[in-house]
């Protein structure tokens, strides 16, 4: 760009337009082509720059091309979404927003042909996978590598065996583990958890999966990742067959992303919502039948769906009535009575006998961990 002082000595000592004085003998500045053409080419320069043509019936052009520029606050910014990825990719560098991850980077591109880039940040979200116990690490049931089990019965927190005689092999680690599946095991998405919607399912190992609702006919096994449409209201089966299996994630969308990692005592409250174990001695406990049996009420530490079974970890009970004596069986059994929330009434059928009936006793040796069941 020239200054007016670059081209004519007319112009004053600052180079500017000056309009003379006859009486002090300066005289005015010269109206020069050069410069005309000077500033002419430079609004030309901005014209070509934002790829506008110079049109002799406008008189707003410059000003269009400025506001290409620069962002307008009337706009919220809606020029860096327009300006593509690599723009903005740069900008959240310039801001130093560049580890921000999830949402803040999707504000500046959710177009669906962009998922794929962003899907690795969803990965710090919680409550994507809708499976519990993916890594394998919560056992409440004790159940030993590589021991068969017949159908529908469960051995890892929610991994029942789909096919008689299927079993897992691992090596029980605090982290979890890969397990190998001989046969095939499922597990029940109960229908509160899975709202309609596409779902991915995606996993690390050799077994091959299928995800259907559960009364459905089963579709074929495919290999990770597979995506179906569910569509909600009923439980939903997502069955693996023999191979290895390790951090299986069922979440909605169209694209698989990282594992989930929970804390392990997030998994163990999500296991214990349908499977929890208690020690029974030291229990109150009242004295019925005439020794026929006992009825006691616990307290689960989460609440429990509804059916809850209950699983003795040994026939064998003595009760205490303070002041009377001790009575033993070898034939305890239990009977649900019913189960509100967070309490469960039951009685426990044996063979006591010695006892006042309808006072209080306490179960003073009751062997293994009694489990209290609503798995599906």
């Amino acid at each position: 760009m020239q200054k007016i002082g670059d081209i004519t000595p007319t112009a004053d000592a600052n180079g500017e337009w000056t309009n003379g004085s006859v009486a002090g003998g300066t005289p005015p500045t010269i109206i020069d082509a050069a410069w005309l053409n000077t500033v002419q080419r430079e609004l030309i320069n901005v014209l070509k720059a934002a790829g506008i043509t110079p049109d002799p019936t406008k008189d707003n052009q410059v000003i269009t091309a400025l506001a290409g520029y620069f962002l307008q606050a009337a706009n919220n910014l809606s020029e860096i979404k327009t300006a593509g990825a690599t723009a903005q990719g740069a900008a959240r560098t310039n801001i130093g927003a560049a580890a921000v991850a999830g949402l803040v980077a999707q504000v500046f591109s959710v177009a669906p042909a962009t998922l794929a880039t962003h899907a690795p940040q969803a990965c710090q979200m919680t409550g994507r996978n809708r499976l519990i116990n993916p890594r394998f690490v919560v056992n409440q049931r004790s159940y030993a590598s590589g021991a068969t089990l017949a159908l529908s019965s469960y051995g890892m927190d929610g991994w029942k065996a789909s096919t008689a005689g299927s079993s897992m092999t691992f090596s029980a680690l605090p982290a979890g583990q890969q397990v190998t599946i001989a046969g095939s095991f499922l597990q029940i998405v109960l229908a509160y958890d899975i709202e309609p919607g596409t779902y991915t399912l995606s996993w690390a190992g050799t077994s091959q999966a299928r995800v259907y609702n559960v009364g459905a006919s089963a579709p074929s096994y495919a290999s990770s990742p597979i995506t179906v449409v569910v569509s909600g209201g009923v439980n939903v089966n997502v069955e693996f067959n023999a191979g290895t299996l390790f951090t299986p994630q069922l979440e909605i969308g169209g694209v698989a992303t990282t594992p989930e990692r929970r804390l392990y005592q997030q998994e163990f409250a999500l296991c214990q919502q349908r499977l929890f174990g208690l020690n029974l001695a030291g229990a109150q406990a009242v004295y019925g039948g005439a020794g026929t049996y006992i009825s006691l009420s616990v307290y689960a530490p989460v609440s429990l769906r509804t059916n809850t079974s209950i699983s003795l970890g040994s026939t064998s009970m003595t009760i205490n009535q303070p002041g009377v004596g001790t009575a033993f069986t070898t034939t305890a059994t239990p009977t649900a009575v019913g189960a509100t929330s967070n309490m469960i009434a039951f009685n426990i059928s044996g063979n006591w006998s010695g006892l006042s009936n309808g006072a209080p006793v306490i179960i003073s040796s009751a062997a293994g961990i009694t489990l209290f069941s609503s798995e599906p």
